[in-house]
C-alpha cells in the first residue's frame, strides 16, 4: 500500500478495490487485511471486484464495502439476477466494467479486424465460430439504435444505467470525442418496448462463447 501511495503521490486513496479475489484465500482474510489500511488512514473506502452475493455479504460483514465492480452489459447480464439487487439492499454502489461488451456494442458491420496483440483475440467470444454469431447481435443492436437516433454504444450504456440509481458504468475510451458521445447516453429514454426488444436480442444464452478462457479464469492481471 505504501508503494502505491508513493507512486500516486498521495497520502490516502479514496477507494481501494480488490481486483480479483484469490479462490484459495477466504474473502474475510483478504478484506480484513485491506481494512487495516482504512484503520491506518491510508484508504477511505473499500471495494471488491467479480465476487458473488455470498462472498459479498461475508466481505461486508468484516468491513463495509462501498463498491462492487463487475462486468455487466447486454453481453454479460449475469449480475442483474442477484448481485445488483443485493448491492442495492446493502447500500453498495455497483460499477459495471466493459459495459460495451469490450467494444462489441460499437460494431456495426459483419466483420471486424483486430490489431496485433489485441487482448480480445484470446477471449472465446471474439474467436472464430463465436465472433460471427455475436456480430449478428451487434447489428441488431445497431438497427434499434438507428431507430432511436443514437449510437449503438449510447444505447448499450443507457441500458446498463437503467438498472438502478446505484449502478454506474466505466466505458473505456481513447478519445475525448468518444467520452462526450458516451455521456449522451444519460439523455436516452427507454420505453418498455425498447427494453423488451433489447432483452429479447440479448436473452441470456444468446451471446456465443464464454467471457474468458478456462486458463484465464483466475489471473490477477486480467484486464477489465
Amino acid at each position: 500500500m505504501d508503494a502505491s501511495l508513493r507512486r500516486l503521490r498521495t497520502d490516502i486513496l479514496d477507494v481501494c478495490t480488490l481486483h480479483r479475489a484469490d479462490p484459495d484465500v477466504p474473502i474475510e482474510d483478504t478484506v480484513g487485511a485491506l481494512a487495516e489500511s482504512v484503520h491506518l488512514g491510508k484508504v477511505r473506502l473499500l471495494g471488491v471486484s467479480e465476487i458473488n452475493c455470498e462472498e459479498l455479504v461475508r466481505a461486508h460483514t468484516v468491513h463495509p464495502i462501498a463498491v462492487l465492480e463487475s462486468e455487466y452489459s447486454l453481453w454479460t447480464r449475469d449480475p442483474e439476477a442477484e448481485v445488483i439487487p443485493r448491492c442495492a439492499e446493502l447500500g453498495i454502489a455497483f460499477v459495471a466494467f466493459s459495459p460495451l461488451g469490450r467494444g462489441m456494442s460499437a460494431v456495426r458491420t459483419s466483420t471486424v479486424a483486430f490489431e496485433p496483440g489485441d487482448f480480445r483475440t484470446s477471449l472465446p467470444r471474439f474467436q472464430a465460430g463465436n465472433l460471427e454469431k455475436n456480430l449478428l447481435l451487434a447489428q441488431q443492436l445497431a438497427a434499434l439504435a438507428d431507430r432511436k437516433n443514437c449510437s449503438s454504444s449510447q444505447l448499450a450504456l443507457a441500458w446498463v444505467l437503467r438498472a438502478g440509481d446505484h449502478v454506474f458504468a466505466i466505458p473505456g475510451t481513447r478519445s475525448a470525442r468518444h467520452l462526450e458521445q458516451n455521456m449522451l447516453a444519460l439523455d436516452i429514454h427507454f420505453d418498455q418496448e425498447d427494453i423488451d426488444e433489447l432483452e429479447t436480442i440479448f436473452v441470456p444464452g444468446a451471446v456465443a462463447g464464454d467471457r474468458y478462457s478456462r486458463a484465464s479464469v483466475f489471473n490477477p492481471m486480467l484486464p477489465t
